[in-house]
C-alpha cells in the first residue's frame, strides 16, 4: 500500500524461489515465505523466510534449515486473519 492504495509490483527479493504465504501486519511489516522454483540452482536451500519492516525497500532472509520439507501457504501468528 501506497499512501492507502494497493500496489501490484513483483516481489523477489532472493531469485530462485516461488513466494507464498504471505503475511502482512501493517503497510510496513511482512513476513513471506518461498519454495525453491523448478529452474533453481540445486546448491539453494529448499526453502526461505524473508521479513520486510520499511515495506519491503530492504528484505532480510532466512533459510530454512531443514532440506526435506518444503513450505508453502504459511500464515504467521498476529497478521489479524
Amino acid at each position: 500500500m501506497v499512501d492507502g492504495k494497493p500496489v501490484s509490483d513483483v516481489m523477489n527479493p532472493v531469485h530462485g524461489y516461488v513466494y507464498e504465504g504471505v503475511s502482512c501486519f501493517n503497510e510496513k511489516d511482512v513476513w513471506v515465505v518461498g519454495h525453491k522454483a523448478i529452474s533453481a540452482p540445486a546448491s539453494l536451500p529448499t526453502g526461505v523466510i524473508l521479513h520486510t519492516v520499511d515495506g519491503g525497500e530492504t528484505w532480510t532472509s532466512q533459510q530454512v534449515s531443514a532440506n526435506d520439507v518444503d513450505i508453502w501457504k504459511v500464515s504467521f501468528a498476529g497478521a489479524r486473519r
